[in-house]
């Protein structure tokens, strides 16, 4: 999923999902007149596999300053510059906050794999963001000169005794221990038992090698901005 709202002011919304079921579309129609003509912009391409659409820019300027400026309503960013922070994550932790009403840490495996953390009673305090896997096997390929590029599979081997299998252990085990660590360092820190919320493209594989209980959530982003919408544009 890969959502642009323009660096926070939310004058331009671009939702990209991929493999989201036909639902996904309909709750977007239905979700309180959510019409992307109502905000100036239309349904660039739609089939059963793919979804693209794009709102372009707001023609009311007055509603991005407002959606700004209230947004504290909704969730309160307790971080040291929210202009910084990613759109994308702040409507995870939005959709993951009023999906769940509990403390949460949403892992988001996209372009960057980001750890966000939401606080009851609806606090984002901040996260880590790491490389991407996607993007890494990308880059290693492109900045190597022998190493492929591969999909990543969850019956990964040990070790491996050839390239693919080498880098397929490697992916695994390493962003295995990765994630597990930064839950638990978090989970430390704030002396909480986050409840764990999986989204991305690795969502499924990764579920099933964490240590605490999680649950997959592919839509969680969609949830946030139509919550975002029903409190704050309607």
């Amino acid at each position: 999923t890969s959502i642009f709202f323009s660096e926070i002011n939310f004058s331009f919304f671009k939702f990209e999902i991929l493999h989201s079921p036909d639902c996904v579309l309909k709750e977007l129609e239905d979700a309180d007149s959510f019409s992307p003509y109502n905000a100036g912009g239309r349904i660039a391409n739609y089939d059963e596999n793919h979804i693209l659409f794009s709102i372009g820019e707001w023609r009311n300027r007055s509603l991005a300053q407002n959606i700004e400026s209230n947004l504290g309503k909704i969730i309160k960013i307790n971080i040291d510059n929210y202009r910084q922070l990613g759109s994308d994550r702040i409507a995870n932790a939005i959709g993951a906050y009023y999906s769940f009403k509990q403390s949460s840490l949403i892992i988001d495996f996209g372009t960057a794999t980001t750890f966000d953390i939401v606080k009851s009673p609806g606090i984002y305090e901040g996260g880590v963001i790491t490389p991407g896997l996607k993007l890494s096997i990308i880059n290693l390929n492109k900045f190597t000169a022998a190493l492929p590029i591969f999909k990543l599979k969850s019956n990964a081997k040990v070790y491996g005794k050839n390239t693919k299998d080498a880098l397929n252990a490697g992916f695994l085990w390493g962003y295995q221990g990765l994630i597990n660590n930064i839950i638990k360092k978090l989970s430390i820190k704030f002396k909480t038992n986050f409840k764990i919320i999986l989204t991305g493209g690795y969502a499924k594989i990764f579920s099933k090698f964490i240590d605490k209980k999680t649950t997959i959530d592919r839509h969680i982003t969609i949830k946030g901005i139509m919550h975002i919408h029903k409190k704050l544009i309607k």
